[in-house]
């Protein structure tokens, strides 16, 4: 099982319209991508269980800001 923090790490709620990774488009934060990737490369595990603290295939809207609705990260 794969816990992951989805609140610690992320950047902040935007209109969501970076045109680049990183800074505020981070979900994950860079240091706890690369340990779920390396964690996920070294597990012999065949089925995977992903516990997170916020939905990962979900848009959730947050509030207008400055005219644009923002997301959470």
């Amino acid at each position: 099982m794969f816990v992951i923090d989805l609140r610690s790490y992320r950047g902040p709620n935007t209109s969501n319209r970076q045109v680049s990774d990183g800074g505020n488009a981070v979900l994950l934060g860079l240091d706890q991508m690369a340990w779920w990737k390396a964690a996920l490369r070294e597990s012999s595990i065949v089925w995977k269980v992903i516990a997170s603290n916020m939905p990962i295939g979900l848009v959730v809207g947050d509030r207008v800001r400055d005219g644009q609705p923002t997301f959470e990260a």
